[in-house]
């Protein structure tokens, strides 16, 4: 079975058939996610996807830095400053 696979099985579909794919259902388990992992991951639901929202964490992790990095263009620079309460330019 492929990542893709692996992925679309994991997938849900959530409020207005927003497609969501939720955390483990242990927070433990979160402990095992890598940023490789991350990276592949969100490079490939964005090859799925016209958009790909992450709704992370407040802290500053590898992870979440991972996540803001792998956005897209332009988004994660400012999703960051929005973060660390920075203003951004106009």
């Amino acid at each position: 079975m492929t990542d893709r696979h692996v992925i679309q099985q994991a997938l849900s579909l959530g409020p207005q058939g927003l497609t969501v794919l939720a955390a483990p259902p242990s927070p433990e388990l979160a402990d095992y996610v890598t940023t490789a992992h991350l990276r592949s991951l969100v490079a490939e639901l964005r090859s799925t996807f016209e958009l790909v929202v992450a709704d992370t964490t407040s802290q500053l992790s590898e992870i979440t830095l991972e996540a803001l990095e792998n956005s897209g263009p332009h988004r994660a620079g400012h999703r960051l400053q929005r973060h660390l309460g920075e203003e951004t330019p106009a």
